[in-house]
């Protein structure tokens, strides 16, 4: 399966509600090896779900780790 459609199946896992399911998937995507992954966006996706837990702490760490792989639009909304 590839990155895209790995980050793809996730958003859906959230709009059931796993988020746990969610956030092994966004880690393992983390530690795949694949050129083309975007970590910055993979960061954002774990701060948001993090956020959605109301870890705050966690979200935190990744959204920094976000906006150092990146400046764009995206990280900064």
């Amino acid at each position: 399966m590839m990155l895209g459609q790995m980050v793809s199946l996730d958003i859906a896992y959230q709009d059931l509600k796993d988020m746990k399911r969610l956030l092994k998937k966004l880690n393992h995507a983390l530690e795949v090896e694949d050129e083309e992954k975007d970590i910055a966006h993979i960061h954002s996706l774990l701060g948001w779900s993090y956020r959605q837990l109301e870890d705050y702490d966690k979200a935190l760490e990744h959204y920094i780790q976000s906006k150092e792989g990146r400046d764009s639009a995206w990280i900064n909304f």
